[in-house]
Formats: C-alpha cells, sequence, structure tokens
C-alpha cells in the first residue's frame, strides 16, 4: 500500500496504481470487517456456550427439585397407606374379636341359663334348713355373675352406636 502511494505521488493520474490503491485499501477495510465480526462471532459463540452450561444447570437444578417433590409425596402416599391398612388390620381384628365374643357370650348363655333354672327349681323344693339349699343359692349367685359377664361380653361384641347430645 505504501508503495502504491509512493507511485501516485510521483505520478498522480497512473491508473493501474490508482485502481490497485483502491482494490487494497477496499480488501484491507473488508479484513478489518471481517475480523471485527469475527470477534463479534466469537463473542457470540462463548455467550452461547455459557448459555448452554445455565441451561444444563439449571435444567439439572429442576430435575432435582422435581424429584425430591415427588419422592415427598410417595412418601407421604406410602405413610397414609401404612396407616390406613394398620387402621383396616385393627378394625378387622376387633371384628374378628367381636364376632368371636358374640359366639362365646350366645355358647355360654344357653347353658348358664339352663343350671340357673334347674338350681332356682331345685331352691324351690328344697326346705329352708336344708344343707344343699346354701349350695344351690351359691350355684344362683354365680350363674347371675356369669350373666353378667355375658352381658358385657355381648355389649362388645355389638357395633358402636354414637349417641349424639347436645352440648351446652
Amino acid at each position: 500500500i505504501l508503495l502504491l502511494r509512493r507511485v501516485l505521488l510521483r505520478e498522480p493520474g497512473h491508473p493501474i496504481a490508482h485502481r490497485l490503491l483502491g482494490e487494497a485499501l477496499l480488501a484491507l477495510r473488508t479484513a478489518n470487517s471481517m475480523a471485527a465480526e469475527d470477534v463479534a462471532f466469537r463473542a457470540l459463540a462463548a455467550a452461547l456456550s455459557q448459555l448452554r452450561v445455565y441451561i444444563i444447570v439449571g435444567a439439572a437444578v429442576g430435575a432435582l427439585l422435581l424429584f425430591l417433590a415427588l419422592f415427598g409425596l410417595v412418601r407421604r402416599a406410602d405413610r397414609t397407606i401404612r396407616s390406613q391398612h394398620r387402621l383396616l388390620v385393627e378394625q378387622s381384628t376387633l371384628a374378628a374379636l367381636r364376632q368371636i365374643s358374640g359366639a362365646v357370650a350366645h355358647g355360654i348363655r344357653n347353658p348358664v341359663a339352663g343350671i340357673k333354672m334347674a338350681a332356682q327349681l331345685a331352691s324351690l323344693e328344697l326346705p329352708p334348713e336344708d344343707p344343699l339349699r346354701q349350695n344351690v343359692d351359691d350355684i344362683i349367685t354365680e350363674a347371675d355373675k356369669l350373666e353378667s359377664r355375658i352381658l358385657t361380653l355381648l355389649d362388645f361384641a355389638k357395633p358402636f352406636e354414637p349417641k349424639p347430645e347436645r352440648c351446652r
């Protein structure tokens, strides 16, 4: 470029030198422009690369938070299911116990009633001073105690029926 300038200074009308100088300046401007564009392109590429890192980190953090939220939901559901299962087992056990206690109470109640009735008939036929009378009275008393316990078992065997009352 300097050589072309010297030629043009000596011969200002030299057409070839003048044209070559113009093309050289245009090439220099294009090269500078491309270098500037190259710097901008590199800066854009660096920014995109950094953005890619942010996107990957953000996605990883989001996935972790989603996992933790789902894990918490599943854990809470598991606790609820286990609690409901325990409650169901307790209720079914209690229902079976009530059913058995009702069956046992009815199975015992009839023979006790028969023993009590026989003792009461014997008591009616025995004279008041008979030594067996005390034994027969003891049988009747114990039959009454058994009847009371059987009624407790039968009450337990009944399903619970709440009796609402007005509060004061």
